[in-house]
């Protein structure tokens, strides 16, 4: 059995409100599968489905490598629709303040 995973970093709560507020504009466009404000993060890999008795070894890789990391610092450039003709997804357009971000992904898909 498999499931659909990846690696997040969670939002800091004074961030999430925000961006709540900020997405109660879109509400009303169809067919979005709205998560709850405390669902919200920052995805850093898409892994696809990955075996579930995988799971605890992806796990712990990732929890090393986080001991490692650096806290990063961003910014919101704006709100964007995908696609954008009939939209199944918003996300926040964030910009690295410096390139730990990067650092990040490319540990991960090491």
């Amino acid at each position: 059995m498999t499931q659909r995973c990846f690696i997040a970093l969670e939002l800091p709560k004074p961030l999430r409100q925000p961006l709540m507020r900020a997405l109660l504009g879109f509400s009303g466009i169809r067919g979005v599968n709205w998560t709850a404000g405390h669902n919200l993060h920052l995805t850093l890999l898409f892994l696809g489905d990955v075996a579930v008795e995988r799971i605890p070894e992806v796990a712990e890789i990732v929890e090393e490598l986080s001991n490692t990391w650096e806290p990063i610092s961003m910014a919101a450039k704006g709100i964007e629709l995908f696609p954008s003709s009939n939209p199944r997804l918003i996300w926040i357009n964030l910009e690295a303040q410096k390139q730990e971000i990067f650092a990040m992904h490319k540990e991960l898909i090491k």
